[in-house]
Formats: structure tokens, sequence, C-alpha cells
């Protein structure tokens, strides 16, 4: 028995990224689904981003190391969560898609509210705490690659 509900989230979600045209301006791009994060150690199907493994394209390279990134990122904060909250360490003993959602939904609530009574989220807010994309990780450097080298024009 399949979930609708599920199956019509996976579908009706739109999300959009930035990305760069050829003349190097930011451009919008509106993708719909919903695709899973993972690395190298699952299947490939439709729904899965996995980083590339193999590739001599800057670009690729540089996404693959974004994907690993935030898939390391989302793997943090499950264990920050399961951490904070014996529910979800334990495993939810609820029957329903719904009332899992809620559980979820409420932790996280939690989770933010504790968060700004300690104080910590004005450390995020106050640049105290860098992502690692708006230093090296961020910047395309092409200047002194050969063309020769794929993708080393913007």
């Amino acid at each position: 028995m399949t979930d609708v509900r599920a199956g019509q989230i996976l579908t009706d979600n739109e999300f959009e990224l930035l990305s760069y045209d050829k003349e190097g301006n930011v451009v919008s791009v509106r993708y719909n689904g919903v695709y899973v994060i993972v690395d190298n150690g699952y299947l490939a199907w439709s729904c899965t981003v996995p980083p590339l493994s193999v590739t001599n394209k800057i670009d690729e390279t540089r996404w693959s190391r974004w994907v690993e990134s935030m898939r390391k990122d989302v793997e943090c904060t499950f264990g920050i969560l399961k951490g904070r909250w014996r529910i979800l360490k334990t495993g939810v003993r609820v029957y329903g898609v719904d009332k899992v959602d809620d559980i979820w939904l409420t932790c996280c609530a939690l989770h933010n509210w504790l968060l700004d009574i300690d104080g910590l989220s004005d450390q995020w807010n106050d640049g105290v705490f860098v992502s690692s994309w708006d230093g090296e990780l961020g910047q395309m450097d092409f200047n002194g690659l050969a063309e020769s080298i794929p993708n080393s024009t913007a």
C-alpha cells in the first residue's frame, strides 16, 4: 500500500537554484521533484544524487564537494537532534506519517527555540560561524587555466 500524500509531495515539490549562464550572469533555474543526497554507497536511482567519483571538470569537482559537504551537514544535524531528543534516538513509535511529521517538526522547532534561549543563534547571525562555501570552496578562479582544460572558462 502506498501513501498517496507522500507521492504527491515528491512530485509536487518545486524549488529554485541559482546558477551562472555563459556570460557569467546569475540566473534562476526551477526544478520539480525531490532528490535525495547520498554517498557513493547507494544505488544510482533517478531520485538519488551522489557525488561524482571520477571527473576532470572543475565545475563537476566543485559540485561533488558541495554535495558531500551538504550531506555531511545534514547527517550532523540529525545526530545533534537525536542527541537532544530521545524520541528521535529510540525510534518514533506512533502510527501515521502525519504524526511522525508533527513530532519531527516539534523537535526542530524546540531545538531552534533553545538555540535562541542559549544565545547560540546570535553567533550565526553575527557571522561568527561562516559557511565553508563563503571561503575557498565557494570560489571558482579560472584565471591562468589553459582553455584546453574542460570547463576552464566561465
